[in-house]
């Protein structure tokens, strides 16, 4: 039992990092968006509309990541709450 309990204490704490580093990677792929705009004037010519296109295709792969690290994550925690629960005696077999 104890090393099943470590075993998903090493998953959610690998899971919980890949989330992190998704959601760095997100904010900061969204910060360069913000700066790349900024600097953009009011007409921009084909190059220039390029140039934000692919740091908006980065963010947007940036955040699908985390959200599917989010969600891994959020699976994970409700099948281990099941089990717990499932493990624990009822309140009726007391």
């Amino acid at each position: 039992m104890s090393a099943d309990l470590d075993m998903q204490d090493q998953l959610l704490k690998r899971l919980r990092a890949d989330m992190q580093e998704a959601f760095e990677v997100f904010s900061e792929e969204s910060r360069h968006l913000q700066e790349l705009i900024e600097h953009t004037g009011p007409v921009i010519c084909l190059g220039e509309y390029n140039s934000l296109v692919r740091p908006r295709i980065s963010a947007t792969h940036a955040i699908e990541r985390y959200l599917s690290q989010r969600q891994e994550l959020f699976a994970h925690l409700k099948l281990t709450h099941r089990k717990r629960t499932e493990l624990q005696p009822s309140d009726s077999l007391r």
